[in-house]
């Protein structure tokens, strides 16, 4: 038989890791205990823990609480309650099988749609943010831009201060349009490029999210 020994140390008088040992009687138990000098100060039988069935580095399954909806008055209440708190209709155990099933099936059709449409959304902006790439980089040329009435009234008051005007600020004052370079045209369309990208992983992402999300109810309701 086991005993499970906690004390101190014989010598110093501090406490000990609790020890367990085999024994035929408690007698001989204590007689173990302080051969290991050990002074005991209590003993008792010790039985080993149950080994669990659970992989090492996983959680053990929980069971989940879910949310039904009342047949009567359509108020969702938990399954673990006897009837609804609002109009007191009572479910018995094959009622509460058959709601937590189908608060299930609304479960996975909500994630479903919430994927879908959050893929099409991120796919519809990837082409856009394509297209809008493709319309930079056809202009990746150089075009004309008008310095419009902001960019007048600085260099108008810049003019009134008596300050230094560059060659941009006098083409501003003029309202003669400004080229814009190749460069900031290309570093525009990259932009676009990789907000493509961006995009398009994300809805590629959500729909193996959504082939991966279980369309049986069965399958969550354990």
């Amino acid at each position: 038989m086991r005993y499970r020994i906690c004390g101190v140390d014989r010598q110093t008088g501090t406490p000990v890791q609790p020890i367990v040992v085999e024994a035929a009687t408690e007698r001989d138990a204590l007689v173990e205990a302080g051969r290991r000098g050990m002074f005991t100060e209590s003993i008792e039988p010790y039985t080993a823990p149950k080994p669990t069935n659970a992989t090492p580095g996983t959680r053990p399954a929980v069971a989940q609480t879910m949310l039904v909806e009342c047949p009567a008055c359509k108020k969702r209440f938990s399954e673990t309650a006897d009837a609804c708190p609002k109009c007191g209709f009572k479910v018995d155990a094959a009622a509460k099988a058959s709601l937590r099933a189908k608060a299930i099936q609304e479960s996975i059709k909500e994630k479903r749609s919430n994927h879908l449409i959050g893929a099409i959304v991120c796919l519809v902006a990837s082409v856009l943010c394509l297209f809008v790439s493709l319309i930079v980089f056809s202009e990746s040329q150089g075009s004309y831009v008008s310095p419009g009435p902001v960019r007048q009234r600085e260099a108008y008051e810049k003019f009134l201060r008596g300050e230094r005007l560059s060659d941009m600020d006098v083409d501003d004052l003029a309202n003669r349009e400004r080229y814009i370079s190749t460069e900031e045209s290309g570093a525009a369309g990259l932009l676009c490029v990789g907000c493509s990208i961006v995009f398009f992983v994300f809805g590629i992402g959500m729909l193996i999210h959504l082939h991966a999300t279980p369309n049986d109810p069965a399958s969550q309701s354990s």
